[in-house]
């Protein structure tokens, strides 16, 4: 008898489970998780709907996230080009730091990141570069929102922000 009341419970205890792990690595909300972006996965693509604006304004706003949420990306060399582009928004700058603050939804097999950079006095042109995917290896569609940021050379100062023309 007592294995029969095991078994009955046994469908909640399966649903419940079920939940649980269905819910495990969803985002909780900007700046309430840190850790790599692996950890913020999303079993739903939410891809950012639209680069941003080649007419930013002259001064971007300053930077007011919780910078320890968002990871280094690395500057490729001069004349580079990006395997994959990704959409970016710009979420802030910092000018004592010379930081560029960014957000992107990254495909799984589009990791890791690189940031072209292209400086003169005026203007600043960022391209988000990811790696293409490895032909014939299966790509996972988890995507994650990926806060990063870019260190540029020279200082920020009034400069204007634009991602690379599409082409």
């Amino acid at each position: 008898m007592k294995s029969r009341g095991i078994l009955r419970g046994t469908p909640a205890l399966l649903a419940l489970g079920l939940v649980l792990l269905t819910s495990c690595g969803l985002p909780q909300g900007r700046g309430s998780t840190g850790g790599s972006p692996e950890s913020q996965l999303s079993p739903t693509p939410s891809p950012i709907s639209a680069p941003p604006s080649s007419s930013m304004t002259t001064t971007p706003a300053p930077f007011t996230g919780d910078p320890t949420n968002y990871q280094a990306i690395g500057v490729a060399p001069a004349g580079a080009a990006p395997a994959v582009t990704l959409d970016w928004l710009l979420d802030g700058v910092d000018p004592s730091l010379n930081r560029v603050y960014l957000t992107a939804t990254v495909p799984a097999c589009n990791r890791p990141l690189q940031a072209i950079v292209t400086e003169d006095p005026h203007r600043v042109v960022l391209t988000l570069a990811g790696v293409k995917p490895t032909p014939g290896i299966v790509c996972p569609h988890n995507v994650a929102i990926f806060h990063g940021y870019v260190q540029l050379q020279d200082p920020i100062g009034n400069r204007t922000f634009a991602p690379a023309p599409a082409g």
